[in-house]
């Protein structure tokens, strides 16, 4: 049985209660436990409800990503338009944003001391490591659009996925064929990532020392990757201590974003308060795309084993579902070609799809001074 617990908090969420934006945090009880949602709608008189719009984020991040002020770094703001969630809210959309359960800040650090109705107040939780992207898709996504669903008295969704969050939404409607998402919108979400040379020539390396590592002390094959992983959110906790401007000279930064659109504050708030682990399921879930060459599950978690981009294609035309991929040009992470892999899906069967290149990198796509915002939400009111 799935419900759904109403909690609002006066703590750490909102910086203005009374501001343009309303903001509700949701508890959403599930088989495996229970994921936060924050619920966002207009404070402004007359606004027309223009539907439901689900912001799912990338690996290694919570649901926050979608509510830093672009310009300042601030989080929780609702008395300004310059968030990717804000903005949508500003056009009339309700907003529910996806913290997946992995979310360490979000539930150790806010629901646990201060959502007193949550079954895990006072209780401090580990991250669940055998937590695969598998999972996310075939649970927790699908009993977390389910309550969604109940709590807006609506069934028509939209969908919109930054990185992970794109591939998530893509394999839920590609594996559900899902007749009420009418729109999902796909934000630097790689379908390929075997051929990506900047893959090979940053992140390879690393996980294939770290792999040596691991087997030299008789541990599974990416178990100690995994264990780094898991610790990304607890050690970013150091960085909060830096000036900002430490942030200009991130070494992954030509990876994570395209630096003259990224302002070192937002950075900041992204390294220091919306960075979360990987669970080592995802890990390896991750290393086995990379290595397969193709969007695809692992048979190992359980499940047997979906080719999610041939799902993809078999949604076909009786699937009305319409999809907009957005690529970077600066994205270095999602390059155009692994974008446009999961266009090509959809287009096979026969599926609407559309394209769109902006001049950004990859997490400065929702984050950056210039950002998508914009573009998405014309795209989500258009007929």
């Amino acid at each position: 049985m799935i419900s759904i617990r109403r909690h609002n908090s006066s703590h750490l969420i909102d910086a203005k209660r009374d501001g343009l934006i309303r903001a509700k945090n949701l508890l959403i009880q599930t088989r495996n436990g229970e994921v936060l949602a924050k619920k966002l709608t207009s404070n402004v008189s007359g606004m027309v409800n223009r539907g439901v719009v689900v912001l799912l984020p990338g690996i290694a991040t919570d649901g926050n990503l979608f509510r830093i002020n672009t310009q300042t770094g601030e989080l929780y703001v609702v008395d300004n338009y310059e968030s990717f969630a804000n903005f949508l809210t500003s056009l009339g959309f309700t907003v529910y944003i996806y913290h997946p359960s992995y979310s360490d800040r979000v539930s150790n650090r806010y629901v646990a001391r201060h959502c007193k109705e949550s079954r895990y107040y006072g209780q401090v939780r580990d991250v669940d490591s055998t937590l695969s992207f598998d999972r996310l898709v075939f649970g927790e996504l699908i009993e977390f659009l389910a309550a969604v669903r109940r709590d807006a008295e609506i069934k028509n969704l939209f969908l919109v996925g930054f990185s992970q969050g794109g591939l998530a939404a893509a394999a839920y409607e590609a594996a559900t064929r899902d007749l009420e998402v009418g729109k999902i919108a796909i934000l630097g979400s790689p379908f390929c990532l075997k051929e990506n040379p900047y893959l090979s020539l940053y992140f390879m390396p690393f996980i294939n020392s770290v792999n040596t590592l691991s087997m030299a002390f008789s541990l599974e094959e990416h178990a100690l990757a995994g264990l780094v992983t898991e610790k990304l959110g607890p050690t970013s906790t150091f960085f909060r201590l830096l000036p900002a401007q430490f942030f200009d000279y991130n070494p992954l930064a030509d990876l994570l974003y395209w630096p003259p659109n990224m302002k070192p504050e937002v950075t900041k708030t992204m390294t220091t308060r919306v960075l979360e682990p990987i669970p080592a399921a995802e890990t390896q879930q991750f290393l086995y795309f990379i290595n397969e060459g193709r969007f695809t599950s692992m048979p190992k978690n359980g499940l047997i084993k979906y080719d999610y981009l041939a799902l993809m294609e078999n949604l076909g035309s009786a699937v009305k579902t319409r999809w907009l991929f957005v690529s970077g040009e600066h994205d270095r992470l999602a390059t155009e070609d692994t974008v446009l892999a999961g266009k090509a899906a959809i287009e096979r069967g026969g599926g609407s799809a559309e394209h769109l290149s902006v001049p950004t990198g990859h997490n400065d796509m929702v984050n950056g001074m210039e950002n998508v915002k914009e573009l998405v939400g014309a795209w989500l009111l258009a007929a």
